[in-house]
């Protein structure tokens, strides 16, 4: 396993009506090697987007995100070894 640490991340997304939505408005996290994360909260409110930028899905607009000590941003999903679950 590794760390995985945000450092600043912002994520927006740009609607027809709704304009700017900010999921994700700098947010800092560090979750320690072999430590479980359980990520809760009301619909709309970024859980979704926080999984798919760490996995590698979406890109960031601003900030870092490492695992270990290695800067992941431009790498592909493929490529990061992470796997989600959701759950309804």
């Amino acid at each position: 396993m590794a760390s995985i640490r945000l450092e600043h991340v912002t994520k927006r997304y740009y609607t027809p009506g709704r304009g700017e939505i900010l999921p994700l408005n700098d947010l800092c996290l560090e979750v320690p090697d072999g430590e479980v994360l359980s990520i809760i909260g009301p619909t709309g409110c970024g859980k979704t987007t926080l999984l798919r930028v760490v996995a590698g899905l979406e890109r960031v607009d601003a900030g870092n995100i490492y695992f270990d000590d290695t800067l992941v941003n431009e790498q592909p999903a493929k490529t990061r070894r992470i796997g989600m679950v959701f759950q309804n």
